[in-house]
């Protein structure tokens, strides 16, 4: 595979050198590599969950759920792109919507084989404790939810 006259190998090494980057904490670096990386292959699954790690760490929560929905059109069984979604709705007070994500998260895991399906498993239950205590304070406004 080439994109723009660069291999694979060549991406996989600059993409290992933005994820040191931002495994370093590191982030303006990071964002640098991999939103041009978005650019030279703006398909790849593995670019945009980055991206949209990177955003939700720079609590740029907006800008990562755009990137962990993009990430999720091209490879619709990323559990960490559902978990760190789901995270941030979550946060945002959008339980209903990370409640979907973590379940969703937590079905492609049945074999409890991934490392971001054990947050969602902790999420997941936060996530409906935070839509039942909703519920029961707003009965009418959740009956759809």
């Amino acid at each position: 595979m080439q994109v723009f006259d660069i291999t694979k190998w060549q991406l996989a090494s600059v993409i290992a050198c933005g994820y040191n980057f931002f495994s370093e904490g590191r982030l303006e670096e990071a964002k640098k590599i991999f939103e041009g990386l978005a650019v030279l292959d703006p398909n790849h699954p593995y670019v945009q969950t980055m991206l949209g790690a990177i955003y939700q760490r720079m609590k740029q929560y907006d800008r990562a759920i755009v990137r962990y929905t993009f990430a999720l059109k091209l490879h619709p069984n990323d559990v960490c792109a559902l978990t760190n979604r789901g995270e941030i709705y979550l946060m945002l007070g959008r339980f209903t919507e990370a409640a979907d994500d973590l379940k969703r998260a937590l079905q492609l895991d049945s074999q409890k084989k991934t490392p971001a399906a054990y947050r969602a498993r902790l999420l997941s239950i936060v996530a409906a404790e935070s839509l039942q205590s909703l519920r029961q304070k707003h009965p009418a406004q959740t009956k759809s939810s």
